[in-house]
């Protein structure tokens, strides 16, 4: 079975939840929650460049 270019954690489903409202435009609840947008935000961004410059899941 293939795996997924990005997987997400069951404990980043908090922060996809909160990344989603993100990006409806709906501003962070609380300091808290605009981390864990930040962080997941963070995390996705290397995931996908990493998979983008390894477009076969190949490491060096």
């Amino acid at each position: 079975m293939a795996r997924p270019a990005v997987a997400l954690e069951l404990r980043d489903l908090t922060a996809a939840a909160d990344l989603i409202e993100a990006l409806r435009g709906t501003p962070p609840a609380t300091e808290a929650a605009a981390r864990r947008r930040q962080q997941l935000a963070d995390r996705l961004d290397r995931a996908l460049f990493a998979r983008l410059i390894t477009p076969n899941g190949h490491r060096s």
